[in-house]
């Protein structure tokens, strides 16, 4: 998927999406269009491949079931 963004030095360009965080990272990229609107980097939320999630856990409950479930069907 493309994704549009602003670099640091004002230029336009679309990238992949798996480049996204990368350029982030680096500083390069300081806004970028998702299908809600641009985020500003540092000012809006985004999303880090860092996979840490400090919130409450939702899925639980879920897997829990899922599991008990193979467990009857086998």
């Amino acid at each position: 998927m493309l994704i549009l963004v602003v670099y640091d030095d004002g230029t336009h360009d679309l990238i992949e999406s798996y480049r996204l965080d990368y350029l982030i990272s680096t500083g390069r990229v300081i806004q970028f269009c998702r299908s809600s609107g641009w985020v500003k980097v540092g000012r809006d939320p985004v999303r880090s491949s860092s996979g840490e999630y400090h919130g409450t856990e939702r899925r639980r409950r879920a897997r829990n079931l899922d599991s008990r479930a193979r467990t009857v069907n086998e």
